[in-house]
């Protein structure tokens, strides 16, 4: 006879086992029914037994049973005998099979994992297609531009300017006086004149030639001008044989030239170099008169003429000169800068110009 039990699938293992326990009787044997029991309560027992283990228990002084059959356990697949499956255990007696239970509830789902990394980006997609173009505004309002006649809306004609808003004239002005414009071009050029004037003066102290050159005259120009406040960058009317002349060095002025005091010299360069002055130059830096030599080796013309005291390094020799009075009674207006030669052993004035 078949007997099928079913215990909890973690108490299969001990299908396989015996318990030893004490015997109350000779010949007394462990039956099938009573290792699942035994199993169960090993506690009980002092010593678990394989199922190799064939001992038999008899009682002490008696006769020993010859060891049961063995004992086989096998894999019981489920089915009829064990729905969920389970064990079959085997002996002389037959076979006990021990059934898995139930399959428990599905547990609850565990904690989401964390995120993983993000990928790399994807390649840029391909440009959208062009919007659709949007409607052409309203045209602007015309503007019509004409000739106008010489008549009521102009008096000497023009044109008319036609909108939304009405027309509009711009008409041409009156013919001018030629005459009228002639008198103002001549005055805007005096007051130019006036305005853009180059001054000039000459030296309130005389000196020996030997000042060092055509640079060094500079310099004494320079600090005339500096110590009576006039302002402005001023060369020596000096030439030399090594660095040129006022004809070379010169800013050449269209426009006047003049004494400190606003006193005419000259209406420009050309006329300062066509031999005669308008006003001869006898003021010096601070506005008082001066009648001296005055070291030029310069022509009229503004170019080198005559000797220079060694390029006016030197005390020995000749140089030409002016003089900033004398004219011979008008008869020698160009004495101004070649009055003649003079020792270089002595002293005379300098010319200075503005530049």
């Amino acid at each position: 006879m078949f007997v099928r039990h079913s215990i909890r699938k973690q108490d299969a293992l001990f299908a396989a086992l015996r318990c030893r326990v004490p015997a109350t009787s000779a010949g007394l044997r462990l039956g099938l029914i009573g290792l699942a029991v035994a199993a169960a309560g090993c506690a009980d027992s002092g010593e678990l037994a394989t199922a190799s283990d064939n001992a038999s228990l008899s009682a002490p002084g008696t006769e020993a049973e010859p060891p049961p059959p063995p004992i086989t356990v096998a894999a019981e697949p489920a089915g009829a005998n064990c729905t969920y499956g389970g064990a079959a255990i085997t002996d002389a007696a037959g076979t006990t099979y021990v059934c898995n239970g139930t399959p428990g509830a599905a547990g609850a789902d565990g904690a989401a994992g964390a995120d993983g990394v993000n990928g790399a980006d994807g390649a840029d997609g391909a440009p959208g297609a062009d919007g659709t173009p949007g409607v052409d505004g309203a045209d602007g309002v015309s503007v019509t531009v004409a000739a106008e006649a010489a008549g009521g809306n102009c008096d000497s004609g023009g044109v008319s300017v036609t909108g939304a808003n009405g027309t509009a004239y711009v008409c041409d002005g009156t013919d001018s006086d030629p005459a009228q414009y002639e008198a103002l071009a001549a005055r805007v050029l005096e007051l130019e004149k006036l305005h853009y004037s180059t001054r000039v003066f000459v030296t309130s102290s005389a000196y020996a030639p030997d000042f060092g050159g055509i640079a060094g005259g500079d310099g004494l120009c320079q600090a005339h001008a500096d110590a009576a406040g006039l302002g402005g960058v001023w060369f020596a009317w000096l030439s030399d044989s090594s660095s040129g002349s006022p004809a070379q060095n010169f800013n050449q002025s269209p426009y006047n030239y003049v004494l400190v005091d606003g006193s005419v010299v000259a209406e420009g360069w050309e006329d300062l170099t066509d031999g005669a002055l308008t006003t001869r130059i006898t003021l010096d830096e601070n506005g008082t008169s001066q009648s001296s030599y005055v070291w030029t080796g310069t022509a009229t013309d503004g170019s080198q003429y005559g000797s220079h005291c060694s390029d006016w390094s030197s005390t020995d020799g000749y140089a030409k000169v002016g003089h900033a009075s004398q004219d011979n009674s008008g008869a020698s207006p160009q004495w101004w800068s070649t009055r003649g030669n003079t020792t270089c052993s002595g002293t005379a004035r300098l010319y200075c110009f503005e530049q």
